[in-house]
């Protein structure tokens, strides 16, 4: 009994340990990003009713939430820094891509 407990508390504080690291380096969570892109989307959730992608792009040192519609050709980028601020936008309309038409890569929407 007493070493499964042991073992639990020690998942718990490697589990805390590691998602600590996250914040220190991005600031905020990725669900706090995710919640201040919905928050300043006027046209959430009408238009753009939920989250296709959300990452960390340690190079520009911001957060990069993707809101889009159900068809995926049109979106809005927010991008938040580690203080919460968002930092820009900018809309994605797939029919009219400056990079052509091609698979949603990484790194291709910030």
């Amino acid at each position: 009994m007493r070493s499964k407990l042991l073992l639990l508390i020690t998942a718990c504080s490697l589990l805390a340990a590691c998602a600590g690291e996250d914040i220190k380096e991005t600031g905020i969570t990725r669900e706090r990003a995710i919640s201040i892109a919905k928050s300043n989307c006027p046209e959430y959730p009408d238009r753009f009713n939920f989250v296709d992608q959300a990452e960390w792009v340690p190079e520009k040192g911001y957060w990069a939430v993707l809101l889009d519609d159900r068809s995926r050709d049109h979106g809005r980028v927010y991008k938040i820094n580690r203080n919460g601020e968002i930092v820009g936008k900018r809309d994605i309309n797939e029919a009219e891509s400056d990079y052509g038409p091609g698979p949603r890569g990484p790194g291709w929407w910030w």
